[in-house]
């Protein structure tokens, strides 16, 4: 199986902060409870994706 990067997975989402650091979410493990789990923040007004691997919750980059 290979791994694929949270950066170039379909699943991933961009929320952009007021003033505030700026966050990637994952789509895939959205539920009614948690809408979408938190993957990384970035510095402010940065659209850095800072995470190099994977999260192990992932349940391996479904496309």
């Amino acid at each position: 199986m290979t791994e694929i990067k949270c950066k170039a997975c379909s699943n991933c989402s961009f929320c952009k902060g007021n003033g505030s650091p700026n966050r990637y979410y994952c789509e895939v493990v959205s539920t009614e409870c948690t809408p979408r789990k938190l993957i990384c923040k970035t510095e402010r007004h940065s659209k850095d994706f800072t995470i190099k691997r994977t999260p192990r919750w992932c349940p391996g980059g479904i496309e």
